[in-house]
């Protein structure tokens, strides 16, 4: 599944190791991930940011800019790969998630009529 192929994508070309990011050198195996679920956060809030910054521009009349939000929201989804493996949470867990609330959604607005 797509969920599958973006986690190994990233875990292949954005590694994070000491030679990238240099806090982890001489670190534990749960410190080191624990400094990359922290640090991937804060490249996910910068994220938020520029999606902020370009959707806040949009409410004041300026166009959308598209290549702004592609960017931001392609970035958002290689940050929350990157946390979820960080975090072992398999790409299998993750489509049982949406397997699971879909489900339950389809059911709540089945309920609704």
């Amino acid at each position: 599944m797509l969920i599958a192929s973006l986690m190994k994508l990233v875990q292949n070309l954005w590694p994070c190791t000491e030679i990238e990011y240099s806090p982890m050198k001489g670190k534990s195996k749960a410190e080191r991930k624990r400094l990359e679920r922290h640090h991937t956060l804060l490249h996910h809030l910068k994220a938020i940011g520029r999606l902020s910054d370009a959707l806040e521009s949009h409410d004041h009349g300026a166009p959308l800019d598209h290549e702004a939000l592609r960017k931001a929201i392609g970035t958002m989804f290689m940050n929350l790969a990157r946390i979820a493996t960080a975090c072992d949470i398999t790409p299998g867990e993750l489509e049982n998630f949406f397997t699971e609330w879909s489900t339950r959604r389809a059911q709540e607005q089945s309920d609704k009529t």
